[in-house]
C-alpha cells in the first residue's frame, strides 16, 4: 500500500543481472551506466542531424554527454531508469520519423516498431510514454509542414460543411489516431498493473517535491522535447511513483541542448550573412573578397569554399566556381549542395566529357537527398542530352512522383514522348501540367500541336492556340499556329490575314513567308486540296532545341547545406509537326494580291472586249 507503484520491470532485470556478476560491488553498476548514457549521448546525435547541420549536432550531443545536470542520472545507480528509457524513447522517435513515404504514403511498420519501443521505453520508466507527444508535434508541423492558421482555417470550413479534409491531412490524422490508441491501451495497462491505485508521498517527500518544482519549471518551456517529458515528473496532473529531482532533467535536457547548439549556430555563422547580404545587394566582388579573408582564416572549411563559387558562379567564372566547388567536395565529398551545383554547371558547360561525372555527382546527390526531385530531374535531363530516352523517362516520372506539380519535369517528360513517335503518350502529362499551370505557354503549344496532327482535333488545337494568344498576343509560335488552324478549315482569306500579322512580328522568319506564299497561290489558283500543302517535318514556330536550364543560385547564410540550387523552368522545347501542306517544294510563281486583282481586273475587261466583238459580228 505505501509503495509508488512504480512498474519498472526491464530496469529492475539490469539490476539482476549486476547483482549476478558482482553481487554489491558498486563498480559494474557505474560501470553499466556509463556505457548506457554513451549509448544515449550517440542516438541523441542521430536525433540532432534531423533538425541541425553536422557540425552543430556533434556540438548539442557532446553538451549532453558532459552537461553536469546528468551527474546524478549518470553516477547515482537509481538513475538507471532514465538512462534506459531514454534509449527506447530516442529510439521510437526515430522510429516514427520514418513513417512518411515518398508519395506521403504511411509506412505502417515504423509505426508498429514505434509503438513496441514506446512499452520498452515505459518498462523502464514511466516517462517513456511522452515521446508519443512528441511524435504528434513532428507528425504535424515537421513531417507534413502545417501551420495552426492552416490547421484552424481547415478545420472551420469542415465544420461549416464548405469542403472536406484534404487527403494528405486525412492520412496524418490516422497515422495520429493509431499513435494515440496505442498510447491510451498502453496508459490502460499501465493503471491494471497498479491496481489504480496512485502512490503515497510522506510529508518529506511532499515538502522536497515543492520546492525543487518551482525551481525547474522556469528553463522547460523552449521545446516539446523539454516540456513533455518533465510533465510525469511534475506531478501537475496526478501523482506518480517518484519524486523530482536533477536525474528527472536528463531526457528534457536533450530539447536545451539542441536549443543552445541552433543558437551557437545562428551567432557563429553570423559572418556568413553579411557574405548573403553584399550578393544580395549586388557586389559580387566585394563579397569574392570577403570570403578569400575568410578562406585565409579557415581554408578547411567546405561552407566557404562552396559560397565562393556561387560568388563566381555570379562573376561569370564558370571555371573557378568548378574549381572552388571541386575544393569544397574534397573536404567534404558528402556536401550535397556542391555536389548538386557542380553537377549543373558541369550541365550546362555543354563539354560532353565532363556529363559522366555530372551524372556521378547527382547520383550522390540523391543518395543523400533521396527526397529532392530536383535531383532525378536532373539526371533526366542529362540522360536527354545523352540520348537515352528510357533513362530519362525513369528519372523524369521519379521526379513527378516525389513533387507531383514539378513543372519542368512534367513539360520535359512530355517532350520526350513527342519527340519518341509516343505524341499521345505526352498528352495525359500536359494535362496534368496545364492543371496546375494554366498559363504554360510551351505546354499550349505542344497539346494543341499534338492534337492537330495525331488526333485530328482542330477545334481543340484552336482553343490552345487562342488561349496562347489571350495571354500573349505577341507570340509568334501561337499565331502561326492558329494560322495553320484556319488554313485546315479552308478559310484561306483568314490564313491569309494571319499570317501578314504574324510575319509584321517575325519579319525574319522564313518559314512564314514560305506558308504566306503557298497560302496566296492557292487563293490565286482558286483550287483547294484537302490534303495540307506543307512539307512533313517544317516547324510551327517550337524549336527542337532545348532550353537551358535556369538556376537560382543563392549563398548561404549557414554552414547547414539546406539551400538548393533548383531547376527554375522548362529546358526543353516541343519540336512541331503542324503543318500546312506538302507541296512547298514546287517552284510556283508568286503572285500578290495586288497583281491578282489587276488579273481579274483584265480578264473582265477581256470579256467585255469580247462580247463587243460578238454583238458586231452578229449585226446587232
Amino acid at each position: 500500500e505505501r509503495s509508488h507503484k512504480s512498474y519498472r520491470p526491464l530496469t529492475v532485470l539490469t539490476f539482476r543481472l549486476n547483482y549476478l556478476f558482482s553481487e554489491l560491488k558498486p563498480m559494474s553498476y557505474h560501470l553499466l551506466n556509463l556505457i548506457f548514457h554513451a549509448v544515449v549521448s550517440v542516438i541523441f546525435l542521430k536525433v540532432c542531424k534531423l533538425f541541425l547541420d553536422n557540425r552543430s549536432s556533434v556540438v548539442a550531443s557532446l553538451l549532453f554527454a558532459v552537461h553536469p545536470v546528468h551527474t546524478e542520472a549518470v553516477t547515482g545507480v537509481v538513475g538507471r531508469a532514465e538512462l534506459l528509457s531514454s534509449i527506447f524513447f530516442l529510439a521510437a522517435f526515430l522510429s516514427y520519423t520514418k513513417s512518411k513515404g515518398s508519395d506521403n504514403s504511411i509506412v505502417w511498420a515504423p509505426i508498429a516498431l514505434t509503438v513496441f519501443l514506446v512499452a520498452v521505453a515505459t518498462l523502464c520508466k514511466e516517462q517513456g510514454i511522452t515521446v508519443v507527444g512528441i511524435c504528434c508535434v513532428y507528425e504535424v508541423f515537421i513531417a507534413q509542414g502545417y501551420t495552426l492558421p492552416l490547421l484552424c482555417s481547415t478545420a472551420g470550413q469542415f465544420l461549416r460543411g464548405k469542403s472536406s479534409i484534404p487527403f494528405s491531412m486525412l492520412q496524418t490524422l490516422i497515422k495520429l489516431i493509431v499513435l494515440m490508441f496505442s498510447t491510451l491501451l498502453l496508459v490502460v495497462i499501465r493503471v491494471q498493473v497498479i491496481q489504480s491505485q496512485l502512490p503515497v508521498f510522506t510529508r518529506y517527500e511532499i515538502l522536497i517535491l515543492f520546492f525543487i518544482e518551482r525551481g525547474m519549471l522556469k528553463p522547460l518551456t523552449a521545446l516539446c522535447l523539454m516540456v513533455l517529458p518533465f510533465i510525469p515528473a511534475s506531478n501537475l496532473f496526478f501523482p506518480v511513483g517518484f519524486v523530482v529531482a536533477e536525474r528527472v532533467l536528463y531526457v528534457p535536457s536533450m530539447g536545451f541542448c539542441i536549443l543552445v547548439a541552433h543558437g551557437w549556430q545562428k551567432i557563429s555563422n553570423k559572418r556568413y550573412r553579411f557574405f548573403e547580404l553584399l550578393l544580395k545587394m549586388n557586389k559580387p566582388l566585394k563579397a569574392k573578397e570577403a570570403y578569400l579573408k575568410a578562406l585565409e582564416l579557415d581554408r578547411n572549411n567546405a561552407d566557404l569554399w562552396y559560397n565562393l563559387a556561387i560568388v563566381l558562379i555570379e562573376l561569370k567564372e564558370p571555371n573557378e566556381a568548378l574549381k572552388n566547388f571541386n575544393h569544397a567536395l574534397g573536404l567534404n565529398p558528402k556536401h550535397k549542395l556542391a555536389l548538386f551545383n557542380s553537377a549543373i554547371l558541369m550541365q550546362e558547360s555543354g563539354e560532353v566529357k565532363l556529363r559522366p561525372e555530372a551524372r556521378k555527382r547527382l547520383l550522390s546527390y540523391i543518395n543523400e537527398e533521396p527526397q529532392d526531385a530536383n535531383g532525378y530531374f536532373n539526371l533526366g535531363m542529362l540522360a536527354m542530352d545523352d540520348k537515352k530516352d528510357a533513362e530519362a523517362e525513369i528519372w523524369m516520372k521519379k521526379a513527378i512522383k516525389l513533387q507531383a506539380d514539378f513543372r519542368s519535369a512534367l513539360f520535359n517528360l512530355a517532350l520526350l514522348y513527342s519527340q519518341t513517335a509516343k505524341e499521345l503518350m505526352a498528352l495525359p502529362i500536359l494535362e496534368e501540367l496545364l492543371r496546375y499551370y494554366p498559363d504554360h505557354i510551351k505546354g499550349l503549344i505542344l497539346k494543341g500541336d499534338i492534337l492537330m496532327n495525331q488526333k485530328k482535333d482542330i477545334l481543340g488545337a484552336k482553343k490552345c492556340f487562342e488561349k496562347i494568344l489571350e495571354m500573349d498576343p505577341s507570340n509568334v509560335q501561337g499565331k502561326h499556329n492558329l494560322c495553320v488552324v484556319y488554313f485546315e478549315e479552308k478559310d484561306l482569306l483568314k490564313a491569309e490575314r494571319c499570317l501578314v500579322e504574324t510575319l509584321a512580328l517575325a519579319p525574319h522568319e522564313e518559314y512564314i513567308q514560305r506558308h504566306l506564299n503557298i497560302v496566296r497561290d492557292k487563293i490565286s489558283s482558286s483550287s483547294f486540296v484537302e490534303q495540307p500543302i506543307f512539307p512533313t517535318g517544317e516547324t510551327s514556330g517550337i524549336k527542337g532545341d532545348k532550353i537551358p536550364t535556369e538556376n537560382i543560385k543563392e549563398v548561404r547564410s549557414e554552414p547547414k547545406p539546406t539551400q538548393t540550387i533548383k531547376a527554375s523552368d522548362d529546358k526543353g522545347q516541343s519540336k512541331s509537326n503542324t503543318q500546312l501542306g506538302e507541296n512547298a517544294d514546287k517552284e510556283t510563281p508568286h503572285k500578290t494580291t495586288k497583281e491578282i486583282k489587276d488579273i481579274e481586273k483584265k480578264r473582265v475587261a477581256a470579256l467585255k472586249r469580247l462580247e463587243e466583238i460578238e454583238r458586231i459580228l452578229n449585226g446587232e
